[in-house]
């Protein structure tokens, strides 16, 4: 029986919403034994707005269970024994830690997110995720009631500058946005990319390198524990070597700090918006070759041999079985795998063990705390 926003050990009156064969889906509609890991969320919105999770465990226990969770699915999926999952790498920042956020627009023109196991939008008026210039400005806003579906997207820097995005359903013109602020807005449609304000996009730094972000462009939320992933893909990476095959380099986060010390790297990526913004970001390279299109259809196009390591950072659904067959065929020295979904990354580690590889460590990294969501960086190497 699963049961959100209850904890094990917990008692209490339980709606059933879902019978399948194997298991249950059921709704919390009284609690009656409280676990002593709960603690009282923060957010009035809590338990009905489903951004968050896990506001009613103990931040320290988020991280234990996020650990359970990563092992529990290689030991079912992957079917391995004794996986070698580390400590979660905990957040510097449990609240006010996201440096962007998407918006809902509601009939009324307010902003909220979507209610939680609905489809619906739920209104809100505060949120604890976003970084304080976030959230002392998206209360602000004035925005028309939309005529069809709207989002809107905010993101800032360190430096506390902002970035807007308006997005909006093919033909549907940008919404009216009243500001008094030096913010950069962004319409964003399926016909294109139109600049309203400002910028396009806006500059982040991580650790000693700046970064380019346009609007449409997917760049890690948690600033510090994106500092930290990298210094964590540097620890398992040599910093020399022959060959590099970045896989879904996005706007060229990994790429950025392992080009310095190859001969040759070759990245793959689909977006239009991350391979404009690579080229800015890693403009001072010449070995580098980026080829923009899926990675299942161009991976095996490349006939790629003597790669030292491959990295890939794929969605949630992770990786296509092509490109699995691909990077085996490949057979780099080692394979640094980012994940955001435990599930996907359970499945794709059992095929890369069964053909060759072996699984030397898993680090979860909690990105995202108060939600149910964890990354993994992980390192398998050819076996003898």
């Amino acid at each position: 029986m699963f049961v959100p926003l209850a904890l094990p050990g917990e008692s209490g009156w339980i709606e059933v919403v879902e019978s399948r064969k194997g298991y249950a889906r059921g709704r919390l509609l009284e609690l009656v034994t409280r676990s002593p890991q709960r603690v009282d969320a923060r957010c009035p919105h809590y338990g009905d707005c489903g951004g968050c999770h896990y506001q009613h465990l103990s931040y320290a226990d988020q991280c234990d269970l996020k650990r359970n969770l990563v092992r529990e699915q290689l030991e079912r999926i992957s079917q391995l024994k004794d996986p070698p999952v580390l400590e979660t790498l905990a957040s510097p920042c449990e609240w006010d830690y996201r440096s962007a956020v998407q918006f809902h627009v509601s009939q009324n023109g307010r902003l909220g997110f979507q209610r939680m196991n609905s489809s619906r939008m739920v209104e809100i008026h505060t949120c604890h995720l976003p970084m304080p210039a976030i959230q002392q400005f998206w209360p602000q806003l004035d925005l028309d009631a939309p005529p069809g579906k709207e989002r809107v997207h905010i993101r800032c820097n360190t430096a506390d500058e902002l970035l807007i995005g308006l997005e909006t359903e093919k033909g549907q013109p940008a919404p009216e946005l009243f500001l008094e602020a030096p913010v950069s807005v962004v319409h964003l449609s399926p016909n294109g990319t139109s600049i309203l304000a400002g910028e396009g996009g806006i500059e982040i730094k991580i650790l000693d390198q700046n970064f380019y972000v346009s609007a449409a462009s997917f760049f890690q939320v948690n600033l510090p524990q994106a500092e930290r992933m990298v210094q964590k893909v540097l620890e398992l990476v040599p910093e020399e070597g022959s060959v590099l095959v970045d896989l879904y380099c996005g706007v060229g986060l990994f790429t950025a700090f392992l080009a310095r010390g190859y001969r040759q790297v070759i990245a793959v990526e689909s977006s239009e918006s991350a391979c404009q913004d690579f080229a800015v970001n890693l403009d001072q390279y010449d070995q580098i070759s980026l080829y923009q299109g899926t990675t299942e259809e161009i991976l095996p196009a490349l006939a790629l041999n003597g790669v030292d390591t491959l990295l890939a950072d794929p969605p949630r659904a992770g990786l296509d079985r092509r490109v699995l067959d691909e990077m085996i065929k490949i057979r780099p020295k080692r394979i640094v795998y980012i994940s955001c979904d435990p599930s996907s990354f359970a499945r794709d580690a059992k095929y890369l063990c069964e053909n060759g590889f072996a699984l030397r460590m898993v680090q979860p990294v909690d990105m995202f705390p108060q939600t149910l969501h964890i990354e993994t960086i992980s390192l398998f190497e050819g076996r003898c």
